[in-house]
């Protein structure tokens, strides 16, 4: 009887603690690793319309947090009006268009907020994020390629937008190209032996734009090979393609620790979150060119006056004296028209 008392009491409090239980549909987030605070986490994803506003509020923010996203581009948004909110501490930026069916936009984390400098949109498929960082002004384009149609008037775009930029500035170029860049061809150095599938004709624009900027693919470069989109058609998974992707410019690839491509995220999407980590404590400073007018103008006219003065001198030298006088007048004129760099101002320098 005691062994029948206590297992009838052992059976209520399990029915006690099943009925205290709510079910629910969603999915806890992932609990990817942990970020160094030293590293920038950029994230690309097509959240095939956030216009829902749980979608907006709840699922895109609990992503952004769960996945450790500093700063998320997103593609086909399908808003078109210019604003920026708040959506669980993350600034929500949505840039104008005139197509509601496409849309650009971009998600900053909290501690970076009061770094955005400037935000603007190029058409309904490209927007540009900028932000003042201890390295210098980064800029991150978001890039919405077209399938077939109005793709060349897109390259176009893209590549104008990435020349308006300063060349000392830290610029990425991320978002869903729709293109395959396939395996390396003939020495190309900027794509790795990760990528997948074979190069179409958005990824033979891709890899001409890549090319002559000296960008690279970040995530063709990692063995853990991201898997961009997936799609299922009546229930039968469909070949997964890699036509998203993460450009960064060559020099700064081995800052690049590690890329990823998310899956199950709460926000729902036929497209996978992509992620790349940068080590920016690491990027080396670039000179600041400036260029002045007056002071090119001065520059000349004390070295005209200068060699004009030493004109008999030099005729009766040797070659190898008349180029060290030359040079010594270069010297001395620069001095006195540019002059020296002061301490405080290292990350710049005059361009005559």
């Amino acid at each position: 009887m005691m062994l029948a008392g206590r297992f009838t009491a052992m059976l209520s409090s399990i029915r006690q603690s099943l009925t205290s239980l709510t079910l629910t549909c969603t999915p806890s987030p992932p609990s990817p690793r942990l970020l160094s605070p030293r590293r920038l986490r950029l994230g690309t994803f097509n959240g095939n319309s956030i216009g829902l506003e749980r979608k907006k509020r709840d699922r895109l923010p609990a992503d952004l947090a769960a996945y450790r996203i500093d700063i998320d581009s997103l593609q086909e948004t399908k808003i078109s009006t210019e604003t920026t909110q708040l959506i669980r501490n993350y600034s929500l930026i949505t840039l104008k268009g005139s197509n509601p069916h496409y849309g650009v936009g971009f998600v900053v984390v909290p501690h970076l907020r009061r770094n955005v400098t400037s935000t603007w949109a190029v058409s309904d498929r490209i927007g540009v994020l900028q932000l003042r960082l201890r390295v210098g002004r980064v800029n991150t384009i978001n890039a919405y390629a077209p399938y077939i149609e109005e793709v060349d008037i897109f390259a176009t775009e893209l590549a104008t937008t990435h020349n308006k930029l300063q060349r000392w500035d830290l610029t990425f170029v991320l978002g869903d190209f729709n293109a395959k860049l396939g395996q390396p061809r003939d020495g190309e150095q900027f794509v790795g032996n990760w990528a997948r599938g074979y190069r179409n004709r958005n990824g033979h624009l891709l890899a001409d734009f890549c090319e002559l900027r000296g960008l690279t693919a970040t995530n063709t470069f990692f063995s853990r090979m991201p898997r961009i989109l997936q799609r299922e058609n009546n229930g039968v998974h469909c070949i997964d393609n890699q036509i998203g992707y993460i450009l960064c410019p060559a020099s700064v690839l081995k800052l690049c620790t590690n890329t990823d491509t998310w899956g199950g995220t709460l926000t729902n999407s036929d497209h996978k979150l992509v992620t790349a980590d940068f080590k920016l404590r690491d990027v080396p400073r670039r000179l600041r060119l400036y260029y002045d007018e007056d002071t090119l103008t001065d520059y000349q006219r004390r070295l005209t006056a200068a060699l004009q003065d030493d004109a008999e001198n030099r005729s009766a030298a040797s070659p190898q004296d008349r180029w060290g006088r030359v040079l010594r007048h270069a010297y001395t004129s620069v001095e006195g028209s540019v002059g020296y760099l002061p301490a405080g101002n290292k990350g710049r320098i005059a361009d005559l």
